[in-house]
């Protein structure tokens, strides 16, 4: 006979009528049934239980524990049973929500010993023996050789990984997490292992407006993606095409894109392969050009110490020569010094004791032998050769030259470079009060006119340093510049006209501005003058609008100007053989190479600051940095080229008609040219 369910277990639940449900496999979306149909109560008949106190959950709440708890197909976000928002989700096989402690509660008065079922679609609920926990065995990576479970259900195989949450979700909590509110803009992605499996995997995304309608469509003209509704309702009249069509042509941009970036990628490789291959040689070639200058140094402190040694053996060989000579003379007079003492003790003798008889017949010898006493003096017949040291004049240049120089030449990574390499004539201090040179321009005759500090008071020197002229001005000035007359223009430091000082001294007003002038120069044809100007004085550089190049006549005539859109003042300005402005900008570090139109070129950008430009005849573009303490050189296409010489501090610079490049540093003039 059968075992009848005891009448104290039976608890009867009702649903709503609803069509066929889907297959589990499949994602259901389940909404508000608005008006809600009133589900059937419990029979009167049935009896009704609370939960045992044996069962009670600690998640338990009031009122959820008795026998008539309503369920209902609702929103996905909120629980089933209590049809409140979710806490601690559980999610069935069949994609239902319930909160932990609603659903416990339920099985806990449900169970059939191992196995359960879904309160809304029936599916069977496996009870696990023990709580669920992370399977740390399991691999995180499904490249690896274990299979990577769901992180939400943890029983099905994961296809899919959400790059926000950074969690793994099989196919059917992948749609379901796709339908939640937080997850419906995470980018989630295929796993690689399950695309090489089956590349028929697809995730639905829908729309954020009309949730339960398909993204399928790409609007063109607002360039989004678009359901059904939007594309009848917002984007009505806007051309639109299927998402499939607008993503197959970006992935193909993006494929594009990838095999130019691989290319890069690859040109990149192979740049450090020949950088590292390029530092192995250059320690290789360091160590080799040491060697030969330590030796090279050493062949010529070798020769310094044979000819010192030379000279040293000299004079001690003379000094050996002379001493002997002088123990030789020495030695006689001691010989002769004893003869005549034995002399004069025997005449002594002779004179005390000796009888008359005697003294008569010894006293011709004793005379004959004291005269020859009477020898010449040796010292007069005594020479030698005597040697004085002559030093050579130290000529620091001739001793460096005879050690040897270094030569410059660039060499690209992979393509020769051109290179310029300056050659210093000759250095010397302008002036001690001022150290900055702030304004060079050169003269005719191989002088140029040097001012420092912005201040009232320039100088003329000669390309050894020797001042030819000084002259003092009224007004503090701020550049300079010197017609084909040789009459010199300057700028006032922040004041809007050009000066001039003629041959005759005289200072007068060249032309008059409504800017505030900084740097000038004169065209290459000389026909012209140039000039820049900020419509605020230098202490107010940040409030600057307006920047322009005016250009004058000779006689002072304004011929036309340039204005510059782009918030920069403007520093200094020259004019290069191709016809073009370059203007550099100061603290901006940045030089404009502007055409005669007016039209901007290219753009430099300098390592340090912008500060004095100065074109020479052969096309090519000086550039002085004084915060990174260099010198650029561009060619006529604006390329900078390799250089090598650093120097303090550059301000100005300028390049005189016999191609010399003067720059003003701190301190100092410096003067060079081209190798």
């Amino acid at each position: 006979m059968p075992l009848s369910r005891p009448s104290s277990q039976m608890t009867r639940y009702t649903e709503h009528k609803t069509s066929p449900s889907r297959p589990s496999s499949q994602m259901t979306r389940y909404t508000t049934i608005s008006p809600t149909p009133t589900p059937r109560a419990l029979s009167p008949t049935s009896p009704t239980y609370s939960r045992p106190s044996s069962v009670v959950s600690k998640y338990s709440r009031p009122g959820t524990a008795a026998g008539s708890v309503k369920l209902t197909k609702g929103n996905p976000m909120k629980c089933n049973v209590c049809l409140n928002k979710l806490e601690y989700q559980w999610i069935l096989p069949g994609l239902h929500n319930f909160c932990a402690h609603c659903l416990e509660d339920y099985i806990l008065r449900h169970s059939r010993g191992k196995h359960c079922h879904c309160p809304i679609c029936r599916a069977g609920i496996r009870l696990p023996k023990e709580p669920k926990k992370p399977n740390k065995k399991i691999g995180r990576y499904p490249l690896g050789t274990d299979l990577t479970i769901c992180d939400v259900c943890e029983d099905n195989p994961a296809f899919y990984k959400c790059s926000e949450c950074n969690e793994f979700f099989c196919e059917k909590c992948n749609k379901l997490h796709l339908r939640m509110k937080m997850g419906r803009e995470h980018h989630v992605n295929i796993l690689p292992s399950i695309r090489a499996v089956n590349d028929k995997l697809k995730v639905k995304v829908y729309c954020d407006v009309h949730q339960h309608e398909e993204v399928k469509f790409h609007c063109k003209k607002c360039d989004v993606p678009i359901c059904r509704d939007c594309k009848v309702i917002d984007h009505e009249g806007h051309q639109t095409t299927s998402v499939k069509e607008i993503a197959d042509e970006r992935k193909l941009k993006v494929s594009t894109a990838m095999i130019s970036a691989k290319g890069h990628l690859a040109r990149l490789k192979a740049e450090a392969i020949e950088i590292k291959n390029r530092k192995i040689s250059l320690e290789e070639e360091t160590d080799h050009i040491t060697n030969d200058i330590k030796q090279h140094a050493l062949r010529i402190k070798d020769i310094v110490d044979e000819h010192t040694d030379h000279l040293v053996q000299t004079v001690r060989q003379q000094h050996d020569e002379s001493i002997a000579k002088l123990d030789n003379c020495l030695e006689t007079v001691n010989k002769k010094t004893e003869g005549i003492r034995g002399l004069l003790d025997n005449a002594s003798v002779q004179l005390d004791s000796a009888t008359d008889v005697a003294i008569i017949n010894t006293s011709q010898n004793l005379n004959e032998s004291l005269k020859e006493a009477d020898i010449p003096s040796f010292t007069d017949k005594l020479w030698r050769k005597r040697h004085t040291f002559a030093k050579g004049d130290i000529d620091e240049l001739m001793i460096q030259q005879a050690v040897g120089d270094l030569k410059f030449s660039a060499e690209g990574l992979f393509v020769p470079l051109p290179a310029v390499e300056l050659q210093l004539v000759s250095t010397f201090n302008c002036d001690q009060n001022f150290r900055s040179t702030t304004a060079i321009t050169s003269q005719s005759d191989g002088t140029a006119w040097v001012c420092n500090g912005y201040k009232n008071r320039i100088q003329r020197f000669d390309i050894f340093g020797r001042i030819v002229e000084v002259e003092t001005t009224e007004f503090d000035i701020d550049d300079m510049t010197t017609l084909v007359d040789g009459t010199v223009l300057m700028t006032e430091y922040d004041g809007m006209a050009i000066r001039k000082l003629d041959k005759t001294h005289l200072e007068s007003y060249f032309a008059k501005t409504d800017l505030y002038l900084r740097g000038i120069c004169t065209s290459r044809d000389g026909s012209n003058v140039i000039v820049v100007g900020n419509d605020v004085p230098v202490s107010k550089t940040r409030q600057m609008h307006n920047a322009k190049i005016l250009i004058f006549s000779t006689t002072g005539r304004k011929i036309r100007e340039i204005r510059i859109n782009r918030g920069l003042s403007l520093y200094r300005i020259c004019h290069t053989v191709n016809g073009d402005f370059v203007v550099s900008t100061g603290m901006a570090s940045k030089y404009i190479v502007i055409n005669s139109e007016g039209n901007t070129k290219y753009t430099y950008t300098a390592s340090g600051s912008s500060d004095g430009v100065a074109c020479d005849a052969h096309g090519l573009t000086i550039l002085s940095d004084l915060k990174d303490d260099t010198l650029h050189l561009l060619d006529s296409k604006g390329k900078p080229l390799p250089f090598t010489y650093s120097l303090n501090k550059p301000n100005a610079v300028a390049v005189d008609n016999r191609g010399h490049i003067w720059v003003g540093d701190l301190n100092k003039i410096r003067i060079m040219k081209y190798i």
